[in-house]
């Protein structure tokens, strides 16, 4: 998922909720939060958290 790729390089402080929602308004495609969690992980992509 290339858009998925571009959405963290973007913002990789952002929640999986947000990464849905933008996710949704540029593909058209609704997952649930489980399912953009998975996706990272198998693209071994990392997200930030701040505390």
């Amino acid at each position: 998922m290339s858009v998925l790729r571009a959405l963290v390089r973007e913002d990789n402080d952002a929640t999986l909720a947000q990464y849905r929602d933008r996710l949704a308004a540029r593909t058209g495609i609704a997952l649930s939060p489980a399912v953009v969690c998975r996706t990272l992980k198998r693209l071994g992509l990392a997200r930030k958290k701040r505390r």
